[in-house]
């Protein structure tokens, strides 16, 4: 009768025997496929290394540019908005890097950042709960993620068309902000001002949340009979809200748009998308994406 110790014994002796192998093979292999495989992972290293030498001087070079451009561009851009006021809705996962230099951008062209609306993730709406919460907030029958977002999109552009205090009775802004939403800052008791203008902030990423078909375009739709606004972007975006309001027909001779704002060429064209719609009322459309009408705005024309 075949019992246990066989079994082990059997077990034993096929493992030795495949290291046995393996070490035969190791001590017998072809030294010239060594010696290649060799200088090949010498080559390999080599090549990393001058990767990363190009890649440390590319990063030089554009942190001299990024320089040499905010000096320039901020001396055709100063003054073009003054005591503009500048109201942010920004998407979660958005640079802080980007955001930072629009921010200085703007305060060095004159404008006035009255307050951020800030959107979480929670607007992937994981859970039930999360469903609940938004309509509860919006005091909506729907039942969906796709049918609330929308009507949250409509709803929360409605309100940021108005003037008025968040604090003076029920709002939505704090109703989103009490469910998890969005947060918001402002230095003026009526927010957002008659006169602001709005720059929606997208983060680029791709699927991120709230996401641009169900709740940014028809933001978007809603929001720009009420408000002048504009649209910066990063250059790297891998979801391109810029893109998607370039080629609507309801959004594109309303709305400016900038591609590139993560670099100074974006930050500067952006104050100038910006002046346009103040001074002459008309849309502009700048950066590197195809979809875009020139790179830079005209110096002279604004």
């Amino acid at each position: 009768m075949i019992n246990l110790r066989y079994h082990i014994v059997s077990l034993v002796a096929v493992f030795l025997a495949l290291g046995l192998g393996i070490l035969v093979g190791t001590t017998v292999i072809d030294q010239g496929l060594v010696h290649d495989l060799r200088r090949r992972t010498d080559g390999f290293a080599k090549n990393l290394d001058d990767a990363r030498a190009t890649n440390d001087a590319l990063s030089r070079q554009q942190a001299l540019w990024e320089a040499f451009g905010r000096d320039a561009f901020a001396r055709f851009g100063h003054g073009k908005l003054s005591k503009r006021s500048i109201v942010f809705v920004v998407q979660d996962g958005t640079s802080p890097g980007m955001l930072d230099g629009i921010v200085q951008s703007l305060g060095d062209a004159g404008a006035v950042i009255e307050g951020r609306v800030n959107l979480t993730g929670k607007w992937e709406l994981k859970s039930d709960e999360a469903r609940q919460q938004l309509a509860l907030a919006l005091g909506s029958s729907a039942s969906s993620s796709e049918d609330l977002i929308t009507e949250a999109a409509g709803r929360l552009a409605g309100r940021l068309g108005q003037s008025r205090n968040p604090a003076g009775g029920p709002d939505l802004l704090v109703k989103l902000r009490d469910a998890g939403f969005l947060s918001f800052e402002s230095t003026v008791e009526s927010f957002p001002s008659s006169s602001s203008l709005t720059v929606v902030v997208p983060s680029g990423v791709k699927d991120a949340k709230p996401p641009q078909s169900q709740f940014f375009m028809p933001f978007l739709v809603a929001l720009a009979p009420a408000r002048k606004t504009a649209i910066v972007e990063p250059l790297s975006a891998a979801e391109s809200l810029v893109d998607r309001v370039r080629g609507s027909s309801d959004l594109r001779d309303q709305i400016s748009t900038v591609d590139d704002g993560d670099i100074a060429l974006g930050r500067f064209a952006l104050v100038y998308a910006l002046r346009s719609l103040v001074v002459t009322n008309t849309s502009s459309h700048y950066g590197a994406r195809r979809s875009a009408a020139k790179l830079v705005p005209d110096l002279f024309a604004a």
